[in-house]
Protein backbone atom coordinates (compact mmCIF):
# COMPACT_ATOMS: atom_id res chain seq x y z
CA UNK A 1 0.00 0.00 0.00
CA UNK A 2 2.68 2.46 0.43
CA UNK A 3 4.42 1.92 -2.71
CA UNK A 4 0.98 2.74 -3.87
CA UNK A 5 0.51 6.21 -2.45
CA UNK A 6 3.28 8.11 -4.44
CA UNK A 7 1.64 6.91 -7.77
CA UNK A 8 -1.88 7.72 -6.73
CA UNK A 9 -0.04 10.93 -5.91
CA UNK A 10 1.85 11.41 -9.17
CA UNK A 11 -1.62 10.59 -11.17
CA UNK A 12 -3.25 13.64 -9.23
CA UNK A 13 -0.67 15.85 -10.23
CA UNK A 14 -0.71 14.51 -13.41
CA UNK A 15 -5.08 15.38 -13.50
CA UNK A 16 -4.22 18.76 -11.69
CA UNK A 17 -2.00 19.84 -14.34
CA UNK A 18 -4.85 19.29 -16.81
CA UNK A 19 -7.64 20.57 -14.72
CA UNK A 20 -9.06 24.19 -15.93
CA UNK A 21 -11.39 25.46 -13.74
CA UNK A 22 -11.58 22.43 -11.85
CA UNK A 23 -12.67 20.42 -14.94
CA UNK A 24 -10.40 17.84 -16.72
CA UNK A 25 -9.90 19.18 -20.55
CA UNK A 26 -9.69 16.08 -21.98
CA UNK A 27 -6.65 16.05 -24.59
CA UNK A 28 -7.55 14.05 -27.74
CA UNK A 29 -5.23 12.95 -30.95
CA UNK A 30 -5.72 14.97 -34.03
CA UNK A 31 -4.01 13.07 -36.09
CA UNK A 32 -5.29 11.35 -39.48
CA UNK A 33 -3.77 8.44 -41.69
CA UNK A 34 -3.41 7.50 -45.41
CA UNK A 35 -3.81 3.99 -46.55
CA UNK A 36 -4.33 1.85 -49.56
CA UNK A 37 -2.78 -0.39 -52.21
CA UNK A 38 -0.51 -0.50 -54.52
CA UNK A 39 -1.37 -3.07 -57.25
CA UNK A 40 -0.01 -4.18 -60.68
CA UNK A 41 -1.77 -1.90 -63.03
CA UNK A 42 -2.65 -4.78 -65.63
CA UNK A 43 -3.07 -8.22 -63.14
CA UNK A 44 -4.60 -5.94 -60.62
CA UNK A 45 -2.64 -8.00 -57.91
CA UNK A 46 -0.93 -6.59 -55.04
CA UNK A 47 2.79 -5.67 -55.31
CA UNK A 48 4.69 -6.87 -52.10
CA UNK A 49 7.32 -4.50 -50.80
CA UNK A 50 6.54 -1.74 -53.15
CA UNK A 51 7.62 1.42 -51.51
CA UNK A 52 5.35 4.08 -50.44
CA UNK A 53 6.99 7.93 -49.21
CA UNK A 54 5.52 11.07 -48.29
CA UNK A 55 7.40 14.23 -49.66
CA UNK A 56 8.27 17.47 -48.81
CA UNK A 57 9.46 18.98 -51.66
CA UNK A 58 12.34 16.33 -53.01
CA UNK A 59 13.09 14.93 -49.65
CA UNK A 60 11.88 12.09 -48.09
CA UNK A 61 9.63 12.91 -44.40
CA UNK A 62 8.29 9.20 -44.07
CA UNK A 63 8.67 5.89 -45.56
CA UNK A 64 6.80 2.85 -45.73
CA UNK A 65 6.74 -0.64 -47.49
CA UNK A 66 3.49 -3.09 -48.36
CA UNK A 67 2.79 -6.02 -47.05
CA UNK A 68 2.02 -9.54 -49.23
CA UNK A 69 -1.04 -8.29 -50.31
CA UNK A 70 0.33 -4.88 -51.64
CA UNK A 71 -1.37 -2.99 -48.42
CA UNK A 72 -0.06 -0.06 -46.64
CA UNK A 73 -0.85 2.33 -43.88
CA UNK A 74 1.06 5.54 -43.06
CA UNK A 75 0.10 7.05 -39.71
CA UNK A 76 0.22 9.30 -37.53
CA UNK A 77 -0.57 11.75 -39.67
CA UNK A 78 -1.34 15.51 -38.62
CA UNK A 79 -4.13 17.33 -40.95
CA UNK A 80 -3.26 19.06 -44.20
CA UNK A 81 -1.59 18.12 -47.44
CA UNK A 82 0.78 15.69 -48.55
CA UNK A 83 2.56 14.73 -51.79
CA UNK A 84 2.74 10.80 -52.25
CA UNK A 85 4.89 8.39 -54.15
CA UNK A 86 5.08 5.06 -54.93
CA UNK A 87 7.32 2.74 -56.42
CA UNK A 88 8.98 -0.59 -57.21
CA UNK A 89 12.20 -1.99 -59.24
CA UNK A 90 10.87 -2.65 -62.77
CA UNK A 91 7.86 -0.24 -62.35
CA UNK A 92 7.42 3.21 -63.47
CA UNK A 93 6.77 5.50 -59.82
CA UNK A 94 3.66 7.34 -59.41
CA UNK A 95 3.00 10.23 -57.79
CA UNK A 96 -0.39 11.72 -56.33
CA UNK A 97 -0.29 15.42 -55.03
CA UNK A 98 -2.48 17.50 -53.04
CA UNK A 99 -3.60 14.62 -50.61
CA UNK A 100 -5.67 15.41 -47.94
CA UNK A 101 -5.60 14.23 -44.99
CA UNK A 102 -8.26 14.85 -42.01
CA UNK A 103 -8.37 14.69 -38.59
CA UNK A 104 -9.25 11.35 -37.10
CA UNK A 105 -9.96 9.95 -40.53
CA UNK A 106 -8.37 7.51 -43.06
CA UNK A 107 -7.95 8.86 -46.21
CA UNK A 108 -7.74 5.81 -49.11
CA UNK A 109 -4.90 6.45 -51.70
CA UNK A 110 -4.54 3.08 -54.06
CA UNK A 111 -1.64 3.20 -56.50
CA UNK A 112 -2.01 0.94 -59.96
CA UNK A 113 2.02 0.86 -61.23
CA UNK A 114 2.53 0.37 -64.80
CA UNK A 115 6.05 -1.68 -66.19
CA UNK A 116 8.39 0.88 -67.15
CA UNK A 117 8.92 -0.75 -70.39
CA UNK A 118 5.23 -0.14 -71.10
CA UNK A 119 5.68 3.51 -70.73
CA UNK A 120 7.49 6.33 -73.33
CA UNK A 121 10.89 7.53 -71.52
CA UNK A 122 9.18 10.82 -71.02
CA UNK A 123 6.66 10.05 -69.13
CA UNK A 124 5.84 11.60 -65.77
CA UNK A 125 3.22 9.77 -63.68
CA UNK A 126 2.12 12.71 -61.68
CA UNK A 127 -1.57 13.42 -60.55
CA UNK A 128 -3.94 15.40 -58.45
CA UNK A 129 -5.67 13.28 -55.92
CA UNK A 130 -9.51 13.45 -55.65
CA UNK A 131 -11.03 11.67 -53.15
CA UNK A 132 -13.70 9.73 -53.75
CA UNK A 133 -17.64 10.72 -53.81
CA UNK A 134 -18.23 8.22 -51.28
CA UNK A 135 -15.98 7.28 -48.46
CA UNK A 136 -15.40 4.02 -47.18
CA UNK A 137 -16.42 2.89 -43.72
CA UNK A 138 -17.15 7.06 -42.83
CA UNK A 139 -20.60 6.81 -40.69
CA UNK A 140 -20.05 10.04 -39.30
CA UNK A 141 -22.23 13.01 -41.02
CA UNK A 142 -19.45 16.07 -41.35
CA UNK A 143 -18.16 19.02 -42.98
CA UNK A 144 -14.35 19.76 -43.27
CA UNK A 145 -13.39 23.21 -43.98
CA UNK A 146 -9.83 24.18 -45.61
CA UNK A 147 -7.42 26.79 -45.06
CA UNK A 148 -8.02 28.04 -48.28
CA UNK A 149 -11.81 27.84 -47.30
CA UNK A 150 -11.60 29.89 -44.31
CA UNK A 151 -9.45 32.14 -46.25
CA UNK A 152 -11.84 33.28 -49.03
CA UNK A 153 -14.46 33.45 -46.37
CA UNK A 154 -16.27 36.87 -45.67
CA UNK A 155 -16.45 35.57 -42.30
CA UNK A 156 -14.07 36.28 -39.13
CA UNK A 157 -15.44 34.74 -35.87
CA UNK A 158 -15.13 30.57 -35.64
CA UNK A 159 -19.08 30.65 -34.66
CA UNK A 160 -19.77 31.70 -38.41
CA UNK A 161 -17.27 28.82 -40.24
CA UNK A 162 -19.46 26.42 -38.04
CA UNK A 163 -22.51 27.89 -38.98
CA UNK A 164 -21.93 27.16 -42.92
CA UNK A 165 -22.12 23.30 -41.61
CA UNK A 166 -25.66 21.29 -42.93
CA UNK A 167 -28.15 20.88 -39.41
CA UNK A 168 -26.56 24.27 -38.15
CA UNK A 169 -28.68 27.00 -37.15
CA UNK A 170 -27.35 30.49 -36.37
CA UNK A 171 -30.09 33.44 -35.13
CA UNK A 172 -27.47 36.28 -36.06
CA UNK A 173 -23.84 36.34 -37.11
CA UNK A 174 -21.32 36.28 -34.78
CA UNK A 175 -23.59 34.57 -32.08
CA UNK A 176 -24.10 31.20 -30.78
CA UNK A 177 -24.41 27.59 -33.13
CA UNK A 178 -27.52 25.43 -32.38
CA UNK A 179 -26.26 21.67 -33.66
CA UNK A 180 -29.45 19.23 -34.65
CA UNK A 181 -31.59 21.59 -32.40
CA UNK A 182 -29.65 20.98 -29.24
CA UNK A 183 -28.37 23.92 -26.88
CA UNK A 184 -25.59 26.03 -27.58
CA UNK A 185 -23.69 24.35 -25.03
CA UNK A 186 -24.10 20.77 -26.36
CA UNK A 187 -21.85 21.27 -28.92
CA UNK A 188 -18.06 20.83 -27.37
CA UNK A 189 -15.00 22.44 -29.01
CA UNK A 190 -11.03 20.64 -29.56
CA UNK A 191 -8.30 22.84 -30.33
CA UNK A 192 -5.20 20.61 -31.22
CA UNK A 193 -6.34 17.63 -29.09
CA UNK A 194 -7.52 19.88 -26.38
CA UNK A 195 -11.36 20.33 -25.15
CA UNK A 196 -11.69 23.95 -25.05
CA UNK A 197 -14.36 24.80 -22.04
CA UNK A 198 -15.56 28.39 -21.86
CA UNK A 199 -14.98 30.93 -24.38
CA UNK A 200 -12.31 31.16 -26.16
CA UNK A 201 -11.39 32.95 -29.90
CA UNK A 202 -8.66 32.13 -32.32
CA UNK A 203 -7.24 34.58 -35.65
CA UNK A 204 -8.63 33.70 -38.92
CA UNK A 205 -5.06 33.27 -40.39
CA UNK A 206 -3.98 31.02 -37.61
CA UNK A 207 -6.46 28.19 -38.47
CA UNK A 208 -5.63 25.30 -40.83
CA UNK A 209 -8.61 23.42 -40.99
CA UNK A 210 -12.05 23.17 -39.10
CA UNK A 211 -14.03 19.71 -39.11
CA UNK A 212 -17.86 19.96 -37.96
CA UNK A 213 -19.34 16.48 -36.81
CA UNK A 214 -23.26 16.71 -36.97
CA UNK A 215 -23.68 13.10 -36.36
CA UNK A 216 -22.59 9.69 -35.56
CA UNK A 217 -20.00 11.54 -33.48
CA UNK A 218 -17.16 8.39 -32.83
CA UNK A 219 -17.29 7.46 -28.74
CA UNK A 220 -13.73 9.03 -27.92
CA UNK A 221 -15.83 12.58 -27.89
CA UNK A 222 -18.34 11.45 -25.22
CA UNK A 223 -21.80 12.27 -24.68
CA UNK A 224 -22.33 15.67 -26.70
CA UNK A 225 -25.77 16.46 -27.07
CA UNK A 226 -24.94 19.02 -29.49
CA UNK A 227 -22.08 18.51 -32.43
CA UNK A 228 -18.05 18.07 -32.41
CA UNK A 229 -16.20 21.12 -33.63
CA UNK A 230 -12.59 20.34 -34.35
CA UNK A 231 -10.02 22.81 -35.18
CA UNK A 232 -6.36 22.31 -36.21
CA UNK A 233 -4.17 25.51 -36.33
CA UNK A 234 -1.35 25.95 -38.30
CA UNK A 235 1.52 26.10 -35.68
CA UNK A 236 0.15 22.65 -34.86
CA UNK A 237 0.26 21.50 -38.36
CA UNK A 238 4.02 23.22 -38.63
CA UNK A 239 5.23 20.83 -35.94
CA UNK A 240 5.25 18.34 -38.12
Amino acid sequence: MKKLLPICLLLLTAISAYSKDNTLSLMLTEDGEIRGRVTDSQTGTGIPSANVVILRGTEIMVAVTSNNNGDYVIKPLRPGSYTLKASFVGYAPMTFKEVTVNANRFTEVNFKLSYSNDLPIATVNEKIYLPPMIEKDNVITCKILSAEEIKVSPYTKLADFVAMTPNTFQKEEGGSINVRGARSEGTQYYVDGIKEIGGFSLPKNAIAQIQVITGGIPAMYGDATGGIVVITTKSFMSGW
